[in-house]
């Protein structure tokens, strides 16, 4: 019983100091679950919510999202990977900050500002197979790719769709 002590005082520890990314449940329908995981590393977790759930209607997905960076969004780049069960799907990056003519109304936004968003969206769904999708987003402000802003999202699609 003496040898099991260091390795209950070592599993506690590693309890303890090494948790889990915490899993925000975005929506569950009937046809789809969605969830996001935060996994970049500051304390201060996007926060993200979508008022539409279902892909077997199309219509309007209502998207906010609340987020402190860490760093002056000056120059911000993105690549998305998806996967859907086991098989890379795709592999993007994306320029979502410049330095000029951006787009977005967060890029020059400084560190520890709060960045607010809304994003009216009307998805059109073609064909969607069951399973779990996976969209891994990292975001880096240079191109060491750092991992500046990092966000794992889940789509469970509950059951085979067609063209809608």
């Amino acid at each position: 019983m003496a040898t099991q002590g260091p390795l209950l005082l070592f599993t506690l520890f590693i309890q303890a100091f090494c948790r889990a990314p915490e899993k925000y449940t975005l929506c569950t329908s009937s046809s789809l679950d969605l969830a996001y995981v935060y996994c970049g590393r500051t304390s201060h977790a996007p926060k993200i919510g979508v008022d539409f759930c279902d892909v077997r209607k199309n219509g309007s997905w209502n998207i906010t999202a609340s987020w402190i960076p860490s760093f002056d969004v000056n120059k911000l780049y993105a690549i998305v990977v998806t996967w859907h069960e086991s098989m890379k799907i795709s592999e993007r990056t994306y320029i979502l900050c410049s330095g000029h003519d951006d787009e977005f109304e967060f890029c020059g936004r400084l560190k520890g500002e709060t960045i607010l968003m809304e994003i009216k969206r009307r998805m059109v769904f073609h064909i969607v197979k069951k399973g779990t999708y996976t969209f891994a987003l990292q975001g880096f402000v240079d191109d060491q790719k750092k991992d500046d802003l990092c966000l794992n999202f889940t789509i469970t699609v509950k059951r085979d769709m067609g063209l809608m």
